[in-house]
């Protein structure tokens, strides 16, 4: 059985340009579920070249984010593609910080 509690339905995230970004997929299942990431119906399995990464823990990495990163990830187990978690990424511009100091 695979299940998400549905608080954890869609989670907000936000981050500056050149950090990065560790999102946690919450969906469970007896045995552990294999997780699937994408972003816009995109499979992200294979951009670990655009510093996007999947792990095995249901983790997906992104580093050095930018604002191209800003947007929509899902995440979801092939077992159950019904139970979909979403994470809405904002990305904070570097340049808006250093026009606030002067």
């Amino acid at each position: 059985m695979i299940s998400l509690d549905k608080a954890l339905e869609t989670k907000h995230t936000r981050a500056v340009e050149g950090d990065t970004v560790v999102l946690r997929c919450d969906i469970t299942g007896s045995p552990p579920p294999y997780i699937h990431w994408k972003r816009y119906e995109a499979d992200l399995s294979q951009m670990a070249s655009l510093g996007m990464k999947s792990s095995i823990d249901g983790t997906l990495s992104l580093t050095n984010v930018h604002m191209v990163h800003a947007g929509h990830f899902s995440c979801q187990s092939p077992r159950n593609p019904e139970v979909v978690q979403t994470h809405i990424l904002s990305v904070e511009s570097t340049k808006k910080k250093f026009r606030n100091i002067m």
